[in-house]
């Protein structure tokens, strides 16, 4: 389950933040009272494997992003060539 915790309370007692996060699961940090961050416990694969995990569903939401503004913009639908051309005409202003 995830509980929330205001910025206030880790800066305070961040021991027991932490140990509430080892024991209930994920904490969303709060500050104002809109969400900061995302306490996350070490799982039993490892830091390595985290870190490794929360770049993909990184990477993930990057994508979605731009399906998202791709859809938004009208270039979802853009054929192999069309995309050739908008990358030429990009690299010509670049130089």
């Amino acid at each position: 389950m995830i509980s929330f915790v205001t910025i206030r309370d880790l800066s305070k007692r961040p021991g027991r933040v932490l140990t509430n996060c080892r024991k209930t699961g994920p904490q969303i940090v709060t500050q104002n009272g809109r969400p900061a961050a995302y306490m996350v416990p070490v799982s039993r694969m490892g830091i390595e494997a985290d870190i490794e995990t929360i770049r993909l569903v990184r990477l993930g939401q990057a994508i979605d992003a731009i399906r998202a503004e791709a859809a938004k913009n009208g270039s979802a639908g853009m054929s192999e060539k069309e995309i050739d051309v908008e990358i030429k005409a990009a690299r010509r202003q670049r130089k």
